[in-house]
């Protein structure tokens, strides 16, 4: 397990600034704050959690939220900014290419 890190809102601001346009696909210009990254709702209960790590890469998530409850559909870990816009982009998409990735 990987020690999630607490942000600033600068840090914050980063990680959208490296999802660029990706992050309009992704939720439509709205994003939430967490402790440790960001949210990013994509609708039909859907969102994709960025969080950075202890280890300067990023982990991302898609839950599923229905009636308060988290479900985890799916964690990518050891993302590195590079790579961070297109996996974002793929855990945003309700069908994924590759059933194994997610």
């Amino acid at each position: 397990m990987t020690a999630i890190l607490a942000l600033t809102s600068f840090q914050r601001h980063e990680i959208v600034r490296q999802l660029g346009r990706d992050f309009w696909a992704i939720s439509g210009g709205k994003v939430g704050a967490l402790r440790g990254g960001i949210d990013l709702p994509c609708g039909a209960g859907y969102s994709v959690k960025i969080e950075l790590d202890a280890s300067d890469t990023y982990v991302v998530s898609r839950v599923y939220r229905r009636s308060g409850v988290e479900h985890a559909h799916g964690v990518r870990t050891n993302i590195g900014c590079e790579e961070l816009a297109e996996v974002a982009f793929r855990a945003s998409c309700f069908r994924d290419y590759d059933d194994e990735e997610w």
